[in-house]
């Protein structure tokens, strides 16, 4: 009996064995095929939180954009530049006033709004101080002159990071019996703190303009800011 015994056990000894070692085996499988699922999962998460922001960014961009062509558009700066730019002496002239009456206050987002000639000189700004500047070497300058434009300025005017938004202006002219013919005179340059970019990043700005975000994604504690080409952070981090 005792000889049967033993060789039971010697028998159910490697059945006893693999499952004991099965068990672990299958914890682990297990825990390892959920944790990648929860990761998998949290990915595909923040793949789309970070598409509804990158919307939303882009949105705020391409209104910008939008907003100096149309104030590059308007008829009464199209007409009076040129008269401007033939006063030499800086002053505070009625193209000055117009843009700050009738134009910086249709976006809050706006910081300054500087009008160059063709050869770089600020003509006419909601600030004062910028009158007669020579900015010809500036890249919104450069490229303005040739499309719409979007140039991030790390050290803006008053040392603050800013964007600069600037588009072509044309003058319209038109002889009787020709057809109407278009000829550049400037540059119009919006200038718009990063803070703004902030504002979206962190919800203010979701919350003042009615945001396309679900509610449930905000206050998650997800941290989403920008890095430029050069790999630097160009809005505020938590």
């Amino acid at each position: 009996m005792k000889k049967f015994n033993e060789s039971l056990l010697k028998k159910s000894l490697p059945a006893i064995i693999i499952i004991a070692l099965s068990v672990p085996a299958a914890f682990f499988l297990s825990y390892n095929l959920i944790k990648a699922h929860a990761k998998n999962t949290a990915l595909r998460e923040m793949a789309v939180i970070a598409e509804l922001y990158k919307g939303q960014v882009c949105q705020f961009l391409e209104m910008t954009g939008r907003r100096a062509h149309d104030f590059a558009s308007d008829g009464f700066i199209r007409t009076r530049l040129p008269k401007e730019i033939r006063v030499r002496e800086v002053s505070v002239n009625n193209l000055s006033k117009y843009l700050t009456e009738n134009k910086i206050t249709l976006d809050e987002s706006i910081k300054t709004i500087h009008i160059l000639s063709m050869e770089g000189r600020v003509v006419a700004s909601t600030d004062n101080s910028e009158i007669g500047k020579d900015l010809s070497k500036e890249t919104f300058f450069v490229k303005g002159k040739e499309a719409i434009t979007l140039v991030e300025n790390p050290a803006g005017h008053d040392g603050l990071p800013e964007l600069a938004v600037s588009a072509p202006i044309f003058n319209m002219r038109c002889r009787l019996g020709e057809a109407k013919r278009t000829q550049q005179i400037g540059v119009l340059v919006n200038t718009i703190r990063l803070s703004e970019l902030n504002k979206i990043l962190s919800g203010e700005y979701h919350e003042e303009r009615h945001s396309i975000l679900p509610d449930k994604i905000r206050g998650k504690g997800i941290e989403v800011y920008l890095v430029n080409r050069d790999k630097r952070m160009i809005t505020n981090s938590i």
